[in-house]
């Protein structure tokens, strides 16, 4: 007989039908719904586990019996005193494990031996001991989780990365693979997938934040990776992290791309690159060319030679010298995402304006005519084994080549949204593509277009998503950055940098769910009550429960807010109505007509698995008398016949309507194109002087330098420029001051209406704010700069000013002007880049006196790219260095200048 008092421990159903119950008062037998108690086994016993017929091991005090048969054997595990538990048994392979309260044991060949490959599992109490079905050996103790394969730790969760102390007790494994485990004190956690890795700050990454990785190209016998972080370079060895470089040792912490070539590794950052020889930073002058450059991507091509993918061109180190290839060498956008080499030698650029191939010393755009857009943003290229060409965008598009043209594959074809910032293929047919909102693969042979022409669908399959949307899995921190070194294939498994850390990813075994929801419809709102599924069909409804709500749920643990529903009234809907909220459990109809009808819904699972059978409720709504066909036939005959005499009457009146209405609508039209067409010139003029106004000028200068660059070889001179000239009332505020300011907005009104006299037709004159006024003009020689400023100046102070007051006000004014070249146009140079060098110019003027010009010319040594960073920073450097010239109209005249006529309009 059992005692009351005894401690069920373990409940083993056995292979031949028999239940056995391991308790503290020794081994029981379920006999004709009974314990009956096994004498042969003395307790207590704390765990029972089956290896093969008539085969156990029964966990106990100090050790282990091994029952076969009708013999029993016991097993001192060493180490343990008569005290210590075995609390869990689990055979995983050829080997037999024990979790007891002193620490984890395995049995090998035989022999029992402490497992002291990690200190907590060797004298810890295990609190779980638990294989699930993908070989996963979970191993539970008051310190954290550890997952061993194969007797190795493949991953060890511990406690500082729950954020709390877990102790855990017990595990279950469900038919959809998610891992449950118990913990004393803190209810139940969900794993699922554990395939899948994540080695970040745990595993000694010094920031989580990974930009690139790459395999160790020399033989060490070991699995190595080279990766790239936000604080400089680190190297991932047997599961641990260890940093080389800190990112206070490289141009910048970012460590952007990488190739590694034996010893010598190329490191890419945000700001330049530098290699790393043997552990040691080398200084190679030729990289000083990239400084201030991000490195999107680094490559040796079959040539031996080196390129560097960058932000502002296409760069070659050969022979000890850097190359740059940019917009005189055809790249239409200097910034360069992604290198790639093809088998045959093809060396391709990936840009923000589509793809491009090096050919010779110069880029050439790739495309164009075959379906290849030249205004894509390429962020990933890979060639495919049958030598097709893949692209991926930044828009979420993958672009495949078919030998003659590009076939677009995108998310109306099927293809997750996913910018693709890696893409590879494995051995079994499938593409993987990698990107900021996750990973998905898809059969490669899914992206051919078929000979028929019709396109079907892909059969994407994601894996995770960044935005935990529907049938991705669960979220999680995926992909960084588009370039080189964003991922790599080694083994079958994919290694892919995150934001939290690298990702491993087997692709080789990781399965998506296959297991269906459960569904089932709960209950049933008649007349705003509720009432269970089985009570509806009990009863028949009355004939006025028109009103019906259903609620229905579905069972899926491993994602439930992946699940997706589907529901339709099988009589009323003709299509199944998807369910948009995942949290939504119920469905409203409301004035259904009489009928049969049968509810019916159904659900998908992560993996996009649909239930077999739908959850169904059939039932009938009966009729009242109105609703019978000859009531509504009798209906229908009044009806008609009083529409026929409503229409007639109407039609008559609705004539005569339409034409007065015609007249309204035409002389509201013609009102509403004025008021139009009035509102928007306001809007670009400033009211007090009748001038144009800022907005207009943000709004039309772009398009007008838009049309000069286009046309700037080939229809204008080398000393056609555009001239920026901010024009300043000198001492306005003492006009204020003395004359009011009623007096200050006349001088404002004659100074603009001065200035509109002395441009050219075609000229703009805005008020730029104030008493500050900017001048563009249209083309004109370079010589006649001076001219044209030197002339306002000479115009304004000749001027009487009338204020009200008996005497004019003379007054003058400072012009600092910049000049624009029309041709060989710097791309770094923007229009609000001259006005901000007339402005200092203007504050030349001012700070030296006033009633003059001023103006910085470029010069043949002008470095246009850093120009403004330097002019801000270090204007007397760049003056020094004559990398700009600063003239004004207290210098001598330059030697090229010469005396020229400008054609002003004619004063009155």
């Amino acid at each position: 007989m059992a005692s009351a008092e005894m401690d069920v421990q373990d409940i083993l159903p056995s292979a031949s039908g028999e239940v056995l119950v391991a308790t503290t008062a020794g081994l029981f037998r379920v006999v004709n719904d009974k314990l009956q108690q096994d004498r042969a086994v003395p307790g207590p016993l704390f765990s029972i586990i089956e290896s093969g017929q008539d085969n156990r091991w029964i966990g106990g005090w100090g050790g282990v019996y091994q029952q076969h048969g009708n013999t029993f054997a016991f097993e001192m595990l060493p180490g343990l005193s008569l005290h210590d538990t075995v609390q869990h048994l689990v055979i995983s392979g050829s080997r037999l494990w024990a979790g007891t309260s002193t620490g984890l044991f395995v049995r090998e060949g035989g022999v029992w031996q402490r497992y002291d490959r990690l200190p907590t599992l060797a004298s810890s109490s295990i609190g779980v001991l638990y294989e699930d079905r993908s070989g996963n050996l979970w191993v539970g103790t008051s310190s954290g989780l550890v997952r061993m394969r194969n007797g190795e730790l493949v991953e060890q969760i511990d406690n500082e990365r729950m954020g709390t102390r877990w102790e855990y007790l017990t595990a279950f494994e469900d038919r959809e693979n998610n891992l449950w485990l118990g913990s004393r004190t803190r209810g139940l956690t969900r794993f699922w997938n554990g395939l899948t890795t994540r080695y970040s700050l745990q595993e000694g990454l010094s920031s989580p934040l990974v930009w690139s990785v790459e395999r160790d190209s020399l033989n060490r016998g070991d699995s190595r990776l080279w990766v790239g972080t936000d604080n400089g370079l680190s190297e991932l060895s047997g599961n641990r992290f260890r940093q080389v470089l800190p990112g206070s040792a490289l141009p910048d912490p970012s460590v952007y791309s990488l190739l590694v070539e034996g010893d010598d590794i190329w490191i890419g950052t945000s700001h330049g690159a530098v290699l790393m020889r043997r552990g040691e930073l080398v200084a190679l002058s030729a990289l000083k060319g990239l400084e201030g450059l991000r490195i999107n991507g680094i490559l040796r091509d079959r040539a031996r030679r080196l390129w560097f993918a960058t932000s502002n061109g296409l760069f070659r180190y050969a022979g000890g010298a850097l190359t740059r290839f940019g917009e005189n060498e055809g790249l239409s956008d200097p910034s360069v995402r992604v290198l790639y080499q093809t088998r045959d030698g093809r060396l391709l650029l990936g840009t923000q304006f589509g793809l491009a191939e090096w050919l010779n010393g110069e880029v050439q755009a790739i495309g164009a005519g075959e379906g290849l857009p030249n205004d894509i943003d390429v962020t990933a290229i890979h060639e495919l084994p049958d030598r097709r060409l893949v692209v991926g965008t930044a828009t979420e598009q993958l672009y495949v080549y078919e030998g003659s043209r590009w076939i677009e594959f995108n998310h109306d074809h099927g293809l997750p949204q996913n910018s693709a910032f890696f893409i590879t293929n494995d051995d079994k047919g499938y593409l993987w593509v990698a990107g900021l909102r996750g990973l998905y693969r898809v059969p490669v042979d899914d992206l051919r277009l078929p000979k028929d022409g019709v396109r079907r669908p892909v059969r994407s399959e994601p894996y995770g998503n960044e935005l935990s949307a529907r049938t991705t899995g669960p979220r999680g921190e995926c992909c960084n950055g588009a370039g080189n070194s964003k991922g790599l294939m080694a083994g079958g498994v994919l290694w892919l940098p995150t934001r939290d850390g690298v990702l491993s990813v087997p692709t080789d075994t990781l399965v998506r769910n296959p297991v269906p929801p459960t569904v089932k419809v709960e209950s049933v709102s008649t007349g705003g009550k509720w009432i269970s599924a089985s009570a509806f069909l009990a009863a028949p409804l009355p004939a006025r429960a028109r009103d019906l709500s259903f609620k229905f749920s579905a069972l899926s643990y491993q994602d439930p807010y992946a699940v997706q529903l589907e529901y339709r009234l099988r009589g009323y809907d003709e299509n199944w109505q998807p369910v948009k909220d995942s949290l939504s459990r119920y469905a409203d109809y409301t004035n259904l007509p009489p009928g049969e009808y049968v509810f019916e819904v159904r659900g998908a699972n992560n993996a996009g698995v649909w239930s077999e059978t739908p959850a169904m409720l059939a039932f009938r709504i009966t009729p009242f008398f109105y609703e019978t066909i000859w009531f509504y036939l009798m209906i229908a005959v009044i009806v008609l016949t009083l529409a026929y005499g409503i229409h007639r009457w109407r039609l008559g009146s609705l004539t005569r309507r339409r034409a007065v209405l015609e007249t309204i609508v035409a002389q509201r039209t013609d009102a509403l194109a004025l008021a139009n067409q009035q509102l928007e010139q306001a809007s670009y003029t400033d009211p007090l002087t009748g001038l144009r106004n800022r907005r207009y000028l943000l709004n039309q200068l772009p398009q007008d330098l838009a049309f000069y660059r286009r046309k700037g070889v080939e229809c204008y001179d080398e000393d056609t420029i555009l001239l920026f000239l901010l024009v300043d009332i000198d001492h306005f505020k003492q006009i204020n001051d003395s004359h009011g300011h009623g007096g200050g907005d006349l001088v404002l009104q004659q100074f603009s209406a001065l200035l509109s006299e002395l441009v050219r037709v075609g000229d703009y004159v805005t008020r730029w704010g104030g008493e500050e006024f900017l001048i563009v003009s249209r083309p004109l020689s370079q010589h006649h700069a001076i001219s044209y400023a030197s002339r306002i100046c000479t115009v304004i102070s000749a001027h009487p000013f009338a204020v009200g007051a008996p005497t004019p006000l003379r007054l003058t004014c400072s012009v600092g002007f910049a000049e624009y070249p029309l041709r060989n146009t710097p791309p770094s140079l923007d229009w609000q880049d001259l006005v901000e060098l007339a402005d200092r110019a203007l504050y030349h003027v001012k700070e030296t006196g006033r009633n003059g010009w001023a103006a910085f010319r470029f010069t043949a040594k002008t470095p246009f790219q850093t120009l403004m960073r330097r002019f801000k920073d270090d204007r007397a450097a760049l003056l020094a260095e004559n990398d700009l010239l600063l003239i004004s109209s207290r210098d001598p005249l330059p030697p090229d200048s010469q005396a020229v006529t400008l054609e002003f309009k004619a004063r009155s």
